[in-house]
């Protein structure tokens, strides 16, 4: 007998979560898949010393995919200093933010692309005080 997921079928699992430079410090590629690219787990443990991201980067991924408007998604995103943080969903797409000049906190880039088609682009810019202003 086979068991059947809880997961509904239109959903999307996280396949791999990327950070470059977070802090300045460390890069991760965190591949979350199954066996011979098949689905992943549905759970997955980080683990590592203090101090070096796991908090942040569960942060990070939930600001960057969360949707609410006025919640500080994307506020949050400008102040943590990193280069890139990507997340690979699947079925696959890629929700991704980064920048491109020396800074790795303040404005950055959002993009989500469905293979190689980018679905939307748009620029996340920020005020004196680091804070993304809907426009």
């Amino acid at each position: 007998m086979s068991k059947k997921s809880s997961i509904p079928p239109h959903a999307h699992r996280i396949a791999s979560v990327f950070v470059e430079d977070l802090f300045g410090l460390h890069t991760y590629d965190i591949k979350v898949g199954g066996p011979s690219g098949g689905p992943g787990p549905t759970m997955v443990v980080l683990y590592g010393e203090n101090g070096t991201g796991k908090t942040t980067i569960l942060q990070l991924v939930y600001h960057l995919l969360g949707k609410e408007d006025n919640r500080g998604h994307r506020t949050y995103l400008a102040r943590i200093p990193f280069r890139r943080l990507r997340v690979t969903l699947d079925p696959p797409t890629t929700i991704e933010a980064y920048r491109t000049g020396p800074d790795l906190v303040g404005s950055y880039r959002l993009r989500i692309n469905r293979g190689n088609t980018v679905l939307a682009e748009a620029e996340a810019i920020v005020d004196p005080n680091f804070a993304v202003r809907n426009a």
